[in-house]
C-alpha cells in the first residue's frame, strides 16, 4: 500500500482479499513457513475486535504456557476458547 519509501528499513503493507475462505486458512497455514524471513502475516481486523482480543490476551498467553489448547472461535471472533470450552471476559 503506498508508494515505496526509501526511509529506514520500513516494510510495505499487502492487503489481500480472499473470494473462499478455505483460501484463507491455506494461505495463513503456509504463512508459519515465513518464520525468521522477515516477512509476517496477520489478519486484518476492526479495531473493536483488537481490543475486546486484547483484553483477553493475558489468559491466552497463560493457557499456552500451560500446554493447553487456545484460539479465539472463527464464527464469533471475540470468543476465547480454552481446551473446548468458552473463557467468559
Amino acid at each position: 500500500m503506498g508508494k515505496p519509501r526509501m526511509v529506514g528499513n520500513r516494510t510495505r503493507t499487502i492487503i489481500a482479499h480472499f473470494l473462499r475462505f478455505p483460501d484463507r486458512e491455506r494461505v495463513f497455514k503456509c504463512g508459519r513457513k515465513l518464520k525468521g524471513t522477515g516477512y509476517k502475516m496477520f489478519e486484518d481486523i476492526p479495531k473493536e475486535l483488537h481490543e475486546l482480543r486484547k483484553q483477553q490476551m493475558d489468559k491466552l498467553k497463560q493457557a499456552r504456557k500451560d500446554g493447553k489448547r487456545t484460539f479465539f472461535s472463527k464464527t464469533e471472533p471475540d470468543k476465547l476458547y480454552i481446551d473446548g470450552r468458552y473463557v467468559k471476559l
